[in-house]
């Protein structure tokens, strides 16, 4: 069999629905068990997770993805032939879907995006704090 390209994908985010926070009922995220199962026909899969890899993989599972765990060490996800490998450690890939990944074409570039990504950030911190004080009825200010 050729080997595979491996695609990896942050579960929070892409694969589970954080919506309306990390918390609670897993929900998958709007296309995510379509998605994973067109990405495993064509490419080696790994799920990154700060979670249970057990968890996370008995999850999707019920979704009748196929899952293995990472037993034996990232370095084999390229083995994982037709199964989708849960792990929580990082691992080389040809591309990663994340929900705050930063492109890199060149470090100038890169630190630009970083400076808005967490000014934006702040921007938002700074008014939930500001809404928590003023009380539910407060507006949002413009971006």
């Amino acid at each position: 069999m050729a080997q595979q390209q491996t695609v990896s994908v942050e579960f929070d985010g892409p694969i589970l629905d954080t919506s309306n926070g990390i918390e609670g009922e897993w929900t998958p995220a709007p296309g995510a068990i379509e998605a994973l199962d067109r990405l495993l026909r064509s490419h080696s899969v790994v799920v990154l997770t700060h979670r249970s890899p057990q968890m996370v993989a008995r999850w999707l599972a019920g979704y009748a993805l196929p899952t293995t765990l990472d037993t034996v060490g990232v370095s084999r996800a390229r083995e994982s032939h037709g199964a989708i490998l849960v792990t929580d450690r990082w691992v080389s890939a040809e591309a990663h879907i994340s929900r705050r990944a930063v492109r890199w074409t060149t470090w100038e570039a890169a630190l630009r995006t970083v400076r808005r990504m967490t000014y934006q950030g702040m921007a938002g911190a700074v008014w939930r704090a500001a809404r928590y004080v003023a009380g539910p009825g407060s507006k949002q200010p413009p971006t």
